[in-house]
């Protein structure tokens, strides 16, 4: 009876182990997602519970640094960087700053800039 149980239970967690890298990327893209529709609307986070809400550290990061106000703004890349560039100078110019691009993560998924 056991061995019936056991087998189905060790087959969904070697199932979940395989498919764990897949779904990081796929979290960290929903949460920047999520993170940028929030941040752009009329409620952005404003409290480092807000932050917290994001599972990933890159996405919990920038939030933290946005709503502090520091002068590293991190984009996710998406179709064109005309996109980063506007959300930097929204973000810069917030902060009574111009921005300054940086460059890309090694992935090619993020963009940073710095605000002077």
């Amino acid at each position: 009876m056991y061995r019936t149980l056991l087998l189905p239970a060790l087959g969904a967690l070697a199932l979940a182990l395989a498919a764990s890298p897949g779904h990081a990327a796929t979290d960290m893209n929903a949460d920047w997602q999520a993170y940028e529709q929030a941040y752009g609307s009329n409620a952005p986070p404003a409290t480092d519970a807000d932050c917290a809400r994001y599972t990933t550290d890159v996405v919990r990061n920038e939030c933290m640094s946005r709503m502090h106000q520091q002068p590293i703004f991190t984009y996710r890349m998406g179709d064109s960087r005309a996109n980063a560039d506007q959300a930097a100078i929204r973000y810069c110019t917030k902060i009574g700053k111009t921005y300054e691009l940086q460059g890309q993560s090694a992935d090619k998924q993020l963009i940073m800039y710095t605000c002077k």
